[in-house]
């Protein structure tokens, strides 16, 4: 069994002269730039635990069966924080990988399949807001706007063999 359990109180204390959000009124108006001091930094849930647990199992002579399960929890959380952008503040989530091995008594080889994201669960790892305006009223900026991310992997299935040689 391993895990870990973080709590972040996390927050700038002088971050003056940040770049600003899309829309968002500098508060210097000679640099353009916004003052962030007081602010979460961007990936800084206030929670975040992970949990694993394997299981170790001889079935018979010269066979091994291993079997791990871990889990990965992150609160709310904003992760593009530096323009303060709402369309990158992500829900909570958690992620199950679940594992199964069946390996040779000296080592030699292993068979091993897995399933990440067990619930397929969908989250953003990255995401920020993109002026679509520019391209839709020929250069000015008609209010349109669009976001763009990339998600985080779906629930993924595989198999996975290994042989050491030279043992």
């Amino acid at each position: 069994m391993d895990g870990g359990i973080a709590f972040l109180d996390a927050e700038y204390t002088d971050f003056v002269g940040a770049q600003c959000g899309l829309g968002e009124t500098p508060d210097d108006a000679v640099t353009n730039t916004c003052d962030r001091t007081g602010e979460t930094p961007s990936n800084s849930p206030k929670l975040h635990f992970n949990l694993g647990l394997q299981w170790e199992q001889e079935i018979s002579n010269g066979l091994g069966l291993r079997l791990r399960a871990d889990y990965n929890w992150r609160d709310d959380q904003n992760i593009t924080r530096v323009t303060q952008d709402s369309t990158a503040d992500i829900d909570a989530y958690g992620l199950l990988n679940l594992r199964a091995a069946l390996t040779s008594s000296d080592g030699r080889w292993q068979v091993e399949t897995f399933v990440n994201n067990v619930t397929d669960e969908a989250y953003f790892v990255q995401a920020a807001r993109q002026p679509l305006g520019a391209l839709i009223s020929a250069g000015g900026f008609a209010g349109a706007g669009g976001s763009a991310g990339y998600s985080g992997a779906p629930r993924t299935v595989g198999l996975q063999f290994t042989l050491r040689t030279g043992m």
